[in-house]
């Protein structure tokens, strides 16, 4: 990506994101100047978009370091344990109301709990493959 900047009043560049940073590094140019990126219209400061790039970077170091790597990995399997017991959870409480249902003579009712268990079973284990789909 290449930026175009204001320089008293007279718009330069483009230039690389490397040399805008280097002009704000040696105060060539102020954090506040305003750049563009080429092919866009909208203006912003420069410390803006060098903030912005800062982030990213520190969030690309946090989220690809190992200890928190491991710690994505350990919450990653516990929601996964919670979606299979969901999953177990809603066909046998379905199953077991259904039962219940059936033998007090409420037979649609019954049919609707067993229905219904089954059809939430099947929506947390598709959550559960979905999250696991990526491994």
């Amino acid at each position: 990506m290449r930026y175009h900047y204001f320089f008293g009043n007279v718009v330069k560049g483009p230039i690389a994101l490397t040399e805008l940073r280097r002009l704000v590094e040696k105060n060539i140019i102020s954090p506040d100047t305003l750049i563009c990126a080429e092919g866009t219209k909208k203006w912003f400061k420069a410390e803006e978009l060098l903030f912005s790039l800062q982030l990213l970077r520190e969030n690309s170091r946090i989220i690809h370091s190992p200890k928190k790597a491991s710690a994505y990995k350990e919450s990653h399997s516990v929601l996964a344990t919670i979606l299979i017991f969901l999953a177990t959870l809603s066909v046998g409480g379905g199953v077991i109301m259904g039962i219940v249902s059936l033998i007090s003579g409420l037979s649609m009712v019954g049919i609707g709990y067993i229905i219904g268990g089954i059809i939430g079973g099947i929506m947390w284990y598709t959550f559960y493959v979905l999250l696991n789909k990526n491994k």
